[in-house]
């Protein structure tokens, strides 16, 4: 450290050298050509006074003064003197010097004053050995290398500095200095103040040089000066502070050094921000007196104690530490900071903090020795470095390692072993924070804390001393071993990443990598060999960092993925035991593979598979989801064993990327999830008793061998599913997909098959579903063909149209659920004779049915009919020859051929419903002469069903006859019994219709013309079966209903009042009968004539003395030729209302009485045109006011005076206003000109006329008075 001192100070040294040099070339030419008149130099030894030992410039050349001029600063101010001799001040100058150059020789001030106001130069001696004598610069003080200055000033004040001092020389000792304003110390010499160093005021110093000050710096303490320390200050004051405690010591500036080199006992001034370096030296106890921040070094020199007092006072270093005394550290905080390397050496070891910190931003702490923490030791940021020593608690104390902090135990370079720091009660390394073991040579790895992210390094074994935990990175570095200790097989916890650049004996311990981050593995080798491996994650994934990385679970090692996930990216993962999966194996890289034997599934999350790209997973074994249940994800997966999922277990599909194999017999005693819509290749079939079997709508392959689908509990495929070998289905099976391939699907005895795809069975192979009692239930809502097979029992439900491929049969059951069955040009054929053998709950054949019939008094029931609408046929035979009947429904008119007919009863059957007809062939000997039929005529028309529609009959298309008796309808169902003519058994078949009877109109309505406004009624008659109704219509199809101008429209008769111009029209009525059969009557024509319209204008206000007002109106229209007023509310007394008057043009002349009371009166009025029609009626408003009656008051005289007072009346109602008539003065003054009793001024004498004006709305009256102004006979 004192090496580095030294090298800095030779360093600034030379600089100031050159600097000096340069400037000494600069003076010296100076001297040479700047001279000026008035100069003087010394030019023989002597006093100060002689003026032979004096030449003075004058006119170019230089001469001895004459005693006029004297000696310098005699007479006058020489602007320059150069001492160029040995001279003895012997004088006090009466005048100050202008720059002084001591060149050569000495100037030896005795006792006197100097004053000197430019600058001074000294390249010889400058020596004031008389305490008594004052000298001042006003100018700066150079000293050259060659230059000495002594001054023995006794008090400070007689050295006083105004300017700087650039000091180059190392012969420059002053006894005491004070400075006058701000003085900067510069130079490469040394300036040895053997006392003190005032200021004047709060003036402030910068030293760029070297100083040292005997006793005090500002000791009289009384300004707040400055002293900025830009060099070196040694200061030995034992009793004064620095500075004084008022002022300022800036000590920061980069490389400068302040040394306390007191003997004794020194307080260490607490600078306004930072030391750079601090240096203590000699002896004594160096006190703090605050924290203190070092920037550069700290050296704490031999004989002296740093103390960081009973304050505890902290010490922030940004450099390196150096003890060869003695620290007190107390309770203080010492903090190692800043970005470059840093030691701490210490000559008398251990050095001891109590609470040390390392916060650095880059680089290192190197102990050179070994340390004691008492308390904390706190790594908050860098590396503290211990090398080859050591570091010790006090069995109390925590170390803490934060984030982005280092710990490194050993030196690269020596084959020393340093264990981690021992003997701290807490250990805190933050997941970030690092610890190397880099000895060369083996180390142990202490199991006392949880690491942060540990490297191993250099050489040697790493031995763990337990179970470790590693909260960052593991990285076993090239040519170092990290061993789990042989015997103790430790556990390893890993929360960041496996870095494996050395070696790692794994024997037969385990590691875990958890953490909820994502985790590399990298290896310099591949595989890279563990025994258990354990991934027990809360997020992220644990994966090799290149395809090329495989990961081993060795010698019998097994795999277990407690929680999170294991991704193999591109490369391989073999596990030699077993493997246990209750998170994810994940094989997110399609040259990814993972080799397991026995797989197992434990808890609730297992997954096998990735989000991403598709790998493989081969299982040499078994597949259990015994202990847990599992998911299968995006992967290839190979199963070779049985995989078996327990009750309560599941096994779950959700991806449906990569190919899934199970080669071994599957067995499903819980839930097997295939949510992802996978597909699935079976070799070993599947047996199913297990509480759940989603299948998803993936594919399901059987191929090889014969497989079985077996189990207690229903399997449903709801995607397609694909035969190549044999498949017995021995379970109940619905599949929603496809049922295809090419081999061999068999329905064993009992079996079901639910069938819900659009596409039939098999297409390409065999479908064999004849077997007894196996039943096949084709299950779609939509569209579905039906493979042209026989069956055993068949099932229709769901719904939409199932299609017939071909004729097909059905040997033991047909149920009828949903749907309609569509045969085309192919017969659906029931061969089982029973009634029973149809069991119908819903759906239509379109198209041919037949049935084996063999019973009689039992209903066969036909469920024929349109797509949209059943129409069955139900017969049932009273006697009957066994055979077969084939019905079908044409949807199509069948023709009036033969009607109208009479039927037993006597009624008409006029017409035929259009809607369709059934056809019924007698096949395979069928004969019967006494039968009943149903027919289901729902949606027939164009007549509605009624209980009294008839059935007819025709053999083939001939004309519809009668034949036997007809039973009233059932809602749509018609009915007829005790048919006798037998069925046809031609191709044509005997064919069943419905007839139509009807009601009957009597009276027609009538036309009618009316009013606008008016009413008008149209009526009708008729006649029919039970109780008739009406609805009335407007043409072309409005139906009326009753509200507004309609009433009785679901009557005989139809009211429309107050008839509208849009009611004009024509109306009719439909009457419906009992049986609901309807008749419409004939059209009626509604003429609506318009009523006038008349358009007021607004009427002008009257008086009460008139006797009528005018009606103006603005136009009119439909023609109005007369009008009607009445009154409306309040009514005008006395008015007598006109009725019918001639309407003659704008205005109307109203007639009113005279003296009515003030209102505003309300009419009514209403014009007629000559259809007889009348307008709405209208109202409107007259205003009507009462007459006032003026009375302007007696007529005066006034004598002597022009002013006066009016007695007009004041009126009930309305104003008043005075006007002048005549008068001599035309603009007379008035009090109020609105007051009956306004004053009235004139300026002429004469006669007046005053006018008295009443106004009221529209009456108005007046009176006049006569006043006259005489003048004063007398005056």
């Amino acid at each position: 450290m004192r090496i580095k001192l030294l090298f800095n100070r030779l360093i600034r040294q030379t600089f100031r050298l050159l600097l000096l040099v340069a400037g000494c070339w600069l003076l010296v030419n100076s001297s040479l050509s700047a001279q000026t008149n008035g100069d003087y130099r010394s030019v023989a030894d002597g006093s100060w006074t002689t003026l032979a030992n004096w030449q003075r410039y004058s006119g170019g050349a230089w001469l001895i003064p004459d005693a006029g001029q004297g000696y310098p600063g005699q007479n006058g101010i020489p602007g320059r003197i150069d001492i160029n001799n040995n001279i003895n001040l012997n004088v006090s100058p009466a005048n100050p010097l202008g720059n002084l150059y001591i060149n050569t020789g000495t100037l030896e001030l005795s006792s006197y004053n100097l004053t000197v106001n430019g600058t001074t130069n000294i390249f010889g001696t400058f020596s004031d050995t008389d305490p008594n004598g004052t000298v001042i610069f006003y100018g700066n003080i150079t000293v050259s290398n060659s230059g000495i200055w002594n001054s023995a000033a006794g008090k400070s004040d007689r050295l006083r500095l105004y300017a700087n001092i650039i000091n180059n020389s190392t012969n420059v000792s002053l006894t005491r200095v004070r400075v006058y304003s701000n003085v900067t110390l510069s130079g490469s010499g040394d300036i040895d103040i053997s006392e003190y160093f005032e200021f004047q005021n709060n003036y402030t110093v910068t030293n760029q040089t070297k100083i040292t000050i005997g006793i005090g710096l500002n000791s009289n303490n009384t300004f707040n000066a400055t002293l900025i320390n830009e060099g070196e200050l040694f200061y030995a004051g034992t009793t004064d502070l620095l500075m004084g405690t008022n002022g300022i010591l800036n000590a920061s500036s980069a490389g400068n050094t302040i040394e306390y080199n007191g003997a004794g006992a020194q307080s260490i001034k607490l600078p306004s921000t930072t030391y750079y370096n601090l240096t203590t030296s000699n002896s004594g106890t160096k006190s703090l007196r605050g924290n203190t921040t070092i920037n550069g070094d700290l050296t704490i020199g031999s004989g002296t104690i740093l103390d960081v007092t009973a304050s505890n006072y902290s010490i922030t270093i940004l450099g390196n530490w150096d003890n060869q005394g003695s620290f007190n550290e107390r309770l203080g905080t010492v903090t190692f900071s800043g970005g470059n390397s840093q030691t701490i050496n210490i000559t008398t070891a251990p050095e001891t903090f109590y609470y040390l910190t390392i916060n650095k931003s880059s680089n290192e702490v190197t102990l050179l020795d070994n340390i004691t923490v008492r308390t904390i030791l706190d790594i908050q940021a860098g590396t503290l470095a211990t090398s080859v020593n050591s570091i010790t608690g006090d069995g109390s104390g925590t170390l803490n390692i934060a984030s982005g902090a280092t710990l490194t135990l050993g030196n690269t370079s020596v084959a020393t072993s340093v264990a981690f720091p021992t003997n701290f009660s807490a250990y805190t390394l933050n997941a970030n924070s690092t610890v190397i073991y880099q000895a060369n040579t083996n180390q142990p790895v202490s199991n006392v804390t949880s690491y942060g992210n540990l490297i191993t390094a250099t050489s040697g074994s790493k031995t763990l001393q337990g179970n470790i935990t590693i909260n960052g990175n593991l990285l076993i570095g090239t040519g170092s071993t990290l061993d789990v200790s042989s015997g103790n097989n430790y556990t390893i916890t890993l929360y960041g990443n496996w870095a494996h650049q050395g070696t790692f004996e794994e024997r037969q311990g385990t590691v875990i990598f958890t953490g909820s981050n994502t985790q590399t593995i990298t290896s310099a080798f591949s595989p890279e060999d563990f025994y258990n491996i354990t991934v027990n994650k809360t997020g992220g994934v644990v994966q090799p960092v290149n395809d090329a990385q495989d990961v081993r679970a060795y010698n019998g090692g097994s795999l277990y993925i407690q929680q999170g996930t294991y991704e193999t990216n591109g490369s391989d993962l073999i596990v030699t035991g077993s493997t246990t999966i209750a998170g994810r194996l994940s094989t997110n890289n399609v040259s990814g593979t993972a080799s397991l034997i026995n797989v197992s599934f434990s808890g609730t999350t297992g997954l096998i598979g990735s989000t991403t790209n598709t790998g493989t997973v081969n299982i040499s074994g078994t597949l259990a989801a015994s202990s847990g249940s599992g998911t299968i994800g995006r992967v290839n997966l190979n199963v070779t064993g049985a995989t078996t999922i327990s009750a309560t277990r599941s096994l779950t599909f959700n991806d449906n990327n990569g190919i899934k194999i199970f080669t071994g017999l599957v067995t499903n005693n819980g839930t097997w999830n295939n949510s992802a819509n996978e597909d699935i290749t079976f070799r070993g079939g599947l047996t199913n008793s297990g509480t759940s079997f989603l299948s998803g709508t993936g594919t399901y392959s059987f191929t090889t061998n014969t497989q079985t689908l077996n189990g207690t509990t229903a399997i449903t495929f709801d995607g397609p599913v694909t035969v190549s070998s044999t498949l017995n289905n021995s379970n109940t099976t619905t599949i929603n997909g496809i049922l295809g391939g090419n081999g061999t699907w068999t329905n064993s005895n009992g079996s079901v098959l639910n069938y819900d795809n659009a596409t039939a069975p098999m297409l390409s192979g065999t479908f064999n579903v004849s077997a007894n009692s196996n039943t096949v239930n084709y299950t779609r809502t939509t569209g579905q063909n039906i493979r042209d097979v026989t069956y055993f029992n068949l099932i229709t439900s769901g719904g939409g149209t199932k299609t017939l491929l071909g004729n097909t049969s059905v040997n033991g059951t047909l149920t009828m659920t949903a749907g309609n069955i569509v045969t085309g040009a192919n017969t659906l054929l029931l061969n089982n004779s029973s009634a029973a053998s149809l069991s119908y709950s819903s759906g239509i054949i379109v198209g041919n049915f037949e049935r084996f019939i063999n019973q009689t008094i039992l209903d066969y029931l036909f469920p024929v009919g349109i797509a949209a609408q059943i129409h069955s046929l139900t017969i049932r035979f009273q006697n009957l020859t066994s055979g077969s009947l084939l019905v079908n429904y044409t949807q199509n008119d069948p023709g009036n051929t033969g009607l109208p007919l009479v039927d037993n009863d006597g009624s008409e059957i006029g017409e035929q419903y259009t809607t369709g007809y059934w056809t019924a062939q007698a096949k395979n000997s069928l004969a019967t002469s006494n039968y009943r039929i149903n027919l289901e005529a729902a949606g027939f028309g164009p007549y509605s069903i009624d209980t009294w529609t008839r059935v007819i009959t025709r053999t083939g298309t001939g004309p519809w006859e009668i034949d036997g008796n007809h039973s009233d309808a059932t809602g749509t169902v018609i009915k007829r019994n005790g048919l006798t003519k037998g069925i046809s058994g031609a191709a044509a078949g005997t064919q069943f219709g419905a007839g139509r009877p009807k009601p009957r109109i009597i009276t027609q309505p009538v036309d009618q013309i009316v009013c606008e406004n008016g009413t008008t009624v149209f009526s009708i008659t008729a006649t029919g079966y039970g109780t008739l109704t009406y609805q009335w219509y407007k043409a072309p199809a409005t139906l009326l209903v009753n509200g507004g101008q309609f009433s009785g429209v679901s009557t005989n008769s139809l009211t429309i009042s107050p008839v509208g111009i849009g009611d004009a029209g024509s109306y009719y009525c439909i009457v419906t009968d009992g049986n609901g059969n309807t008749r419409q009557s004939n059209s009626a024509s509604l003429t609506v004539n318009p009523a006038p319209t008349i358009t007021l204008d607004p009427v002008s206000a009257v008086c009460n003395t008139v006797n009528s007002f005018n009606l103006p109106y603005s136009g009119t229209a439909n023609n109005p030729t007369t009008y009607s007023i009445t009154t409306g509310t309040p009514a005008m007394p006395g008015f007598s209302p006109v009725t019918d008057a001639v309407l003659s043009g704008s205005p109307i002349t109203v007639t009113i009485p005279t003296g009515i009371a003030e209102n505003n009166y309300q009419f009514i009025i209403t014009v007629k045109n000559g259809n007889g029609c009348v307008s709405t009626a209208k109202n409107f408003t007259v205003n009507v006011y009462e007459n006032q009656i003026a009375n302007a008051g007696p007529d005066q005289n006034i004598c002597g005076a022009l002013t006066s007072v009016f007695a007009g009346n004041v009126p009930a109602k309305g104003t008043g206003t005075w006007s002048l008539v005549s008068g001599p003065d035309p603009s007379p003054t008035y009090g109020n000109i609105n007051s009956a009793t306004s004053s009235i001024a004139v300026d002429y004498y004469g006669t007046y006329t005053f006018r008295w004006t009443l106004v009221n709305g529209a009456c108005q009256t007046q009176d006049d008075v006569v006043i006259d102004f005489n003048e004063d006979p007398a005056g």
